[in-house]
C-alpha cells in the first residue's frame, strides 16, 4: 500500500515537472514570437484610444 502511494506520488511529481517545463518553454516562445505582435497590437490600440 505504501509502495503504491510512493509510486503515484512520483508519477504526479513527474507530470507536474513536465507541465512546468512546458509552461516555461511556452512562455519563452510567447515572449520571443508573439511578444512583438502583442506589443504592436497594444500600440495600435493605444493609437485608436
Amino acid at each position: 500500500m505504501n509502495q503504491e502511494k510512493l509510486k503515484s506520488l512520483r508519477i504526479i511529481s513527474m507530470i507536474i515537472a513536465i507541465l512546468g517545463l512546458a509552461l516555461i518553454v511556452y512562455m519563452i516562445w510567447v515572449e520571443g514570437e508573439l511578444g512583438a505582435l502583442l506589443a504592436s497590437s497594444i500600440d495600435s490600440e493605444a493609437v485608436y484610444v
